[in-house]
């Protein structure tokens, strides 16, 4: 069923190739083709990248505002896994947390 023309598929009826077959591009293709499509490429990105700056919001975060968040994270932090901690180890960040502040 097989012959060794065909190879190993019935569908496969292409010739040997033994010489290297190369990409011959005609100059007015590169030139009115490819060349404009590499820039447009290269000024979509640089549009992306200026776009991407301007939204960009430059909000800064008030320091008292960020420590208050913080602290609020490090005190669920502890009431979720405090139950890993040493009792005394426990109570120790407990009242550090709960203390006023003076």
């Amino acid at each position: 069923v097989f012959s060794e023309q065909s190879g190993p598929f019935l569908w496969d009826t292409r010739p040997e190739m033994t010489t290297q077959e190369h990409l011959v591009l005609d100059p007015a293709i590169r030139d009115w083709v490819v060349l404009p499509m590499v820039a447009m490429m290269v000024l979509v990105g640089l549009g992306r990248a200026y776009i991407s700056q301007l939204i960009k919001s430059d909000k800064t975060a008030d320091p008292v505002e960020l420590k208050n968040k913080q602290t609020l994270a490090r005190a669920q932090r502890l009431r979720n896994n405090g139950h890993f901690l040493q009792s005394r180890s426990f109570y120790m960040r407990k009242s550090y947390f709960t203390a006023k502040e003076v």
